[in-house]
């Protein structure tokens, strides 16, 4: 195809006449309807299947009123125009005179009566009278039909790209164009109005964000889908705390802790959390889901917080985002082991997510409150050192969040509870178990009845082969009787074949691990060969792993991680309150050191409740005296 000036191009299968050229590769060509468009070369297919519309798109006609959307100012005026007009349409011989001898008794002129006249005898509708403004209607345009296709193509591929260019760098482009193509170019000010007008669901949808406009124009559902009852979906997810938080030691800002929560989106109760210095991951996603099916006596005892927190229970759904940690087999695994449907958030779909995003809002909101706060807008944080103020510890800040969950968050009203009148969700949580007089209650959710083997199922895991030493992980030798009669072979008994077992680690603290036995079909702890390692996380080993590699091609063998272990512990214990680095390295060989204390440290029986005087179930019943006749069965 040649362009040229009078040259016929074929666009969309269709015949175009190139009416001016704007560029080296741009031109104008007219439509067989005689409408200009904006074309480039590379746009001209003749194999593309035909398309009436064109591009750019044409302004849609504006549609005509409806009666009801005239004042009553309006539609009395086009009343009486009709009125005047009317007999004078249904004259079978209308002369002049007639139409003058009208005007004189309306005091208006013929002239406008011929006017009224003519619209009414093409529609003989009062609507069709009404007054209309002066000037261009909406939609009407003075521009030239081709200067007009030229802004609509250079805002089409401008703004309306995620380019997304300044108004005035599209002015630029119109006005070279124009040039180019021997018309004249509209005011700056005139593509500034353009720009301005578009409609801002067009631009997103151009950008690639249609999911914004469907959600904006989403119709709003009273309930979530399937959440019917508590623990019927929870809700995941992570967000950095806005909040620097100090070392144990020195009280020197180690940086900004990540925090996973989960609420329960029928009564909006946080069923769990997780609070750590590390990124987010698996470890923390099970972790909290434990802390969530888990009951929270033991932790609010541990915290010295008074409260209740009555939720505990296995969930029936577990909705999270796509994230990797949330894609991993151990969610997956132990969600199945234990009933527990796990679903992900479809993509680019944020309202499904909706309850735990407001939760994150809503404890940002909180967590401004504290000292060394980072603030989630950067103007609130101007001026403001966090580091300087930090004052609180990973604990510290622990235990207030816990106390604001059980004794602020679960006892605000809520205003999406009860369609919108609004409940607490701690009575909302209680009346939805025990009932209510609209609800007969669905009593206690079912709890596991080994919490250890939960806690167990929600550690990350491997797959290994038992060695003549034993099992092998991250460079290091753990060691028990139990593994002498799988050593070199496989579940079933016969010679293995590759890493058959599997087992599970605690991020914290690797000084131990649990190995699946086959014959016992039960987790069994595993200490590392030696048993006088100290606690180590992964994350200081994977540190350690990575300064060796670095430092020497040489075998990591046991022997030298735990040498450069102990050196670097020691460099960090001298320099501790030099850097946030070294104050961070130092929290993690504390909290292995925590973990593996609290490991070590034998669970304490329930105390029996305490009797209440006057609890009926405090006497001694005695058996009915009444004769209730037949048999003493």
């Amino acid at each position: 195809m040649k362009v040229a000036i009078g040259e016929i191009v074929r666009y969309r299968g269709l015949p175009f006449e190139v009416t001016h050229i704007t560029g080296p590769e741009g031109f104008l060509a007219k439509s067989p309807a005689g409408r200009p468009y904006r074309l480039t070369v590379s746009d001209l297919d003749a194999e593309k299947p035909p398309d009436p519309e064109g591009q750019p798109k044409p302004v849609p006609e504006v549609s005509p009123r409806h009666p009801d959307s005239y004042s009553e100012k309006e539609w009395s005026e086009a009343e009486r125009r009709r009125n005047i007009v009317a007999p004078l349409a249904e004259c079978e011989h209308l002369t002049r005179a007639k139409v003058e001898a009208t005007a004189k008794t309306e005091s208006l002129s013929p002239a406008i009566i011929y006017r009224w006249l003519s619209v009414y005898r093409e529609d003989p509708s009062v609507s069709a009278l009404v007054a209309r403004k002066r000037g261009r209607q909406k939609g009407q345009t003075a521009i030239d039909p081709n200067v007009e296709a030229i802004v609509e193509g250079a805002i089409a591929d401008g703004y309306l790209s995620r380019q997304k260019l300044r108004p005035a760098k599209i002015a630029k482009i119109i006005e070279g164009e124009c040039r180019r193509a021997g018309l004249k170019a509209p005011h700056t000010n005139t593509v500034r109005r353009r720009i301005q007008a578009v409609d801002p669901d067009r631009a997103l949808i151009a950008r690639g964000d249609g999911e914004a406009v469907r959600a904006r124009h989403r119709p709003v559902i009273s309930q979530f889908p399937g959440a019917d009852h508590p623990l019927s979906v929870i809700q995941i997810d992570h967000t950095p705390a806005d909040i620097i938080v100090v070392d144990e030691h020195h009280r020197k800002a180690i940086g900004r802790p990540t925090l996973t929560l989960a609420i329960d989106v029928r009564t909006r109760m946080i069923v769990g959390y997780c609070i750590s210095m590390e990124k987010p991951g698996a470890a923390a996603v099970g972790q909290c889901l434990y802390n969530a099916i888990a009951p929270k006596e033991p932790l609010l005892s541990q915290l010295g917080i008074e409260g209740t927190w009555p939720v505990a229970g296995i969930p029936a759904k577990v909705l999270v985002d796509n994230a990797r940690e949330f894609r991993g087999a151990m969610l997956s695994r132990a969600c199945l082991e234990h009933g527990i449907t796990l679903e992900w958030r479809p993509v680019r779909r944020p309202h499904f997510g909706g309850h735990i995003e407001r939760l994150m809002g809503t404890a940002a909101k909180e967590i401004e409150t504290l000292p060394g706060a980072t603030f989630s807008n950067p103007k609130a944080r101007k001026g403001y050192d966090s580091n300087k103020h930090a004052a609180m510890t990973l604990r510290e800040f622990e235990t207030w969040f816990v106390d604001f969950i059980v004794n602020v968050y679960h006892q605000r009203i809520h205003k999406g509870l009860r369609d919108g009148v609004g409940r607490a969700p701690i009575r909302e949580w209680e009346d939805a178990l025990i009932g209510d007089a609209d609800n007969p209650g669905i009593g206690a959710p079912r709890i596991p009845r080994d919490l250890e083997r939960l806690r167990i199922d929600l550690l990350p895991y491997a797959m290994r082969t038992v060695l003549p030493r034993g099992l092998q992980l991250n460079g290091i030798s753990y060691y028990s009787p139990v593994l002498d009669p799988w050593i070199g072979r496989d579940p079933d008994g016969k010679p293995a074949t590759g890493r058959n077992f599997t087992i599970r680690y605690d991020p914290h603290d690797i000084s131990a691990l649990w190995f699946l036995d086959p014959g016992l079909q039960d987790y069994v702890r595993i200490p590392t060969r030696d048993v006088t390692r100290p606690a180590v996380s992964i994350w200081e080993l994977k540190t350690i792993r990575k300064q060796l590699r670095e430092e020497s091609s040489a075998e990591i063998d046991e022997p030298r991680i735990f040498e450069a272990l102990e050196r670097n512990r020691d460099r960090v214990a001298g320099s501790v309150s030099n850097t946030k680095a070294t104050r961070r390295a130092q929290h993690r060989v504390d909290r292995a050191a925590t973990v593996r204390a609290t490991r070590e440290t034998p669970t304490p029986p329930m105390a029996a409740p305490a009797r209440v005087e006057g609890d009926i179930f405090s006497e001694q019943l005695e058996p009915f005296d009444v004769d209730l006749g037949g048999d003493d069965t």
